[in-house]
């Protein structure tokens, strides 16, 4: 497979990896060279992963009407702009390409065992730029695939662990997760097989922000302390602006085609022990007494 990857983060760069693919350099709204870069390098499969979900966090999204357009562009209307340049340059080609859309499940404010075909219902304008996203797509004609609060056992600012480890405030409700670990190899099937349309990408079952931390203390710093909070506390106190997301998805769809990532709540606990020692690693240093905590 000739890959092609938009969207330099830390999604894209795994996807690059793990495909062996070529990272683009160019802006994702800049469609001349984005067309040019197309023709010249013919891929046979290309990624969209930009996206922008702001800093520190969505908040960022709505907080002013600059970063709404910015959002919205990136969200909503670059996805089909790249997919119709995309079936341009095939055409001109005469050769298939793919577009593989990278979404979010993060389209309603709360809901259980969440279908791809369930009405979305976005709690805040970044959920809100990325359905659009999705709803000017032929999904028919490409791959689009919702992940769910990402973690890994690689250390990273975008990595959920990394992320939830340095709130003291965290939600205990459930949700669903994406190990990108496991995402990857799924990925690699649907793009295989042919799929096309939405697929939910996440391990069944379902964690708290609250147990991820417990498991994290257990497992990677035994001095770690965090409060346990709500949405409506974490906005009444201002550490939040805009709605979040609870919910879990359905994965019936991608276990149709064959594909079953590992269950979540164990699949983290190994991501954890591997987090540490590439923490440990990083710092040059032991791991700590509690290194072989479960």
């Amino acid at each position: 497979m000739k890959g092609l990857v938009f969207g330099k983060g830390w999604l894209g760069n795994r996807i690059a990896d793990h495909f062996d693919c070529r990272m683009s350099d160019n802006d994702i709204l800049d469609c001349e060279t984005v067309g040019a870069e197309l023709l010249d390098f013919r891929p046979d499969v290309v990624f969209n992963a930009a996206g922008k979900c702001g800093s520190p966090n969505i908040d960022w999204c709505e907080s002013s009407e600059t970063h709404k357009r910015l959002t919205m562009y990136v969200n909503a209307y670059a996805p089909v702009v790249l997919y119709h340049m995309v079936e341009g340059v095939a055409k001109k080609l005469k050769q298939p390409m793919l577009l593989v859309h990278l979404s979010s499940g993060c389209l309603w404010e709360w809901g259980e065992d969440v279908t791809e075909d369930t009405e979305a219902d976005p709690p805040s304008y970044y959920s809100l730029t990325k359905i659009e996203g999705e709803r000017r797509l032929p999904t028919e004609k490409c791959l689009v695939i919702r992940l769910r609060m990402p973690l890994s056992s690689e250390p990273h600012p975008r990595n959920l662990i990394t992320k939830v480890s340095r709130y003291g405030n965290v939600l205990d409700t459930q949700n669903s997760i994406t190990v990108i670990e496991d995402m990857l190899p799924a990925l690699e099937k649907l793009i295989s097989q042919g799929a096309r349309g939405v697929y939910n990408v996440v391990n069944p079952g379902s964690m708290s922000p609250a147990e991820l931390m417990l498991s994290y203390k257990e497992t990677v710093d035994s001095e770690h302390t965090f409060d346990v909070a709500t949405v409506e506390s974490l906005k009444s106190s201002g550490l939040i602006t805009a709605g979040r997301s609870n919910v879990t998805l359905d994965t019936a769809k991608l276990e149709a085609m064959g594909i079953k990532l590992p269950p979540v709540v164990e699949r983290v606990r190994e991501i954890l022990r591997e987090y540490k020692e590439r923490l440990c690693e990083g710092n040059g240093s032991k791991a700590p007494d509690n290194a072989e905590a479960d």
